[in-house]
């Protein structure tokens, strides 16, 4: 469907480029396929652990990065939050070693 109202926007006055970008858009925040990173993260965050909390931030983190805007949001409210979700894990890793 993008292929074809990009195409159709070269003609002129048929077609629109804001459909044609919504579809590209669309199918550029899909990423992989087979990518169970958000399934897997939404899993992590409901256990409840810190350690789960941290896994579960790293692969939103690597969803933003690919694009997929939900993960964005995800990572962008945890980060609203206050850094302390981020590096929680790793003040009990370091407390733990004393």
């Amino acid at each position: 469907m993008a292929r074809l109202q990009a195409a159709q926007e070269a003609t002129p006055n048929t077609g629109s480029c804001a459909v044609a970008t919504s579809f590209f858009k669309i199918v550029a925040e899909r990423g992989s396929w087979k990518s169970t990173l958000i399934p897997e993260a939404e899993r992590l965050w409901k256990s409840g652990g810190d350690q789960e909390k941290e896994a579960a931030i790293l692969r939103w983190m690597i969803a933003a990065d690919r694009g997929v805007e939900a993960a964005q949001n995800n990572v962008a409210y945890i980060l609203d939050q206050g850094p302390f979700l981020i590096c929680c894990y790793a003040q009990a890793q370091a407390h733990s070693m004393l």
